[in-house]
């Protein structure tokens, strides 16, 4: 729903901005506990064993979400597109482990982000 609201819509209604402050929240939380690991990942090592296989539905949730915060919100379209580079990042890593992972990945890749025509935002 949230992706069909403009600007002006998100202000004016106090559920969508309640909501919105969640999902902020949300991937908020999601980018600094994957991106603290990548940061701590020891490069020779085979694969992240810390995390369970949802984080890569999760890293790919938090993309699509800050791709349409960026589009809804244009000022705020810098940070949301590192947002997304460094979620895109924790996905690729991610996609050794898991193959949900990697499908995830290419659909992001291939399909709208840097393999494709690079409108993630």
């Amino acid at each position: 729903m949230l992706e069909q609201c403009n600007a002006m819509t998100v202000r004016n209604d106090t559920d969508l901005t309640v909501a919105l402050a969640a999902l902020r929240f949300a991937c908020g939380l999601s980018r600094e506990i994957s991106c603290k690991i990548n940061s701590n990942f020891k490069p020779d090592a085979p694969y992240p064993t810390v995390l369970c296989a949802p984080a890569g539905a999760t890293c790919y949730l938090v993309i699509l979400a800050y791709s349409s915060i960026a589009r809804i919100f244009p000022e705020e379209r810098d940070e949301c597109q590192k947002a997304i580079a460094e979620k895109f990042e924790s996905l690729w890593l991610f996609s050794f482990r898991w193959g949900l992972a990697g499908m995830f990945f290419d659909h992001v890749y291939y399909s709208v982000g840097k393999g494709g025509n690079g409108n993630l935002c």
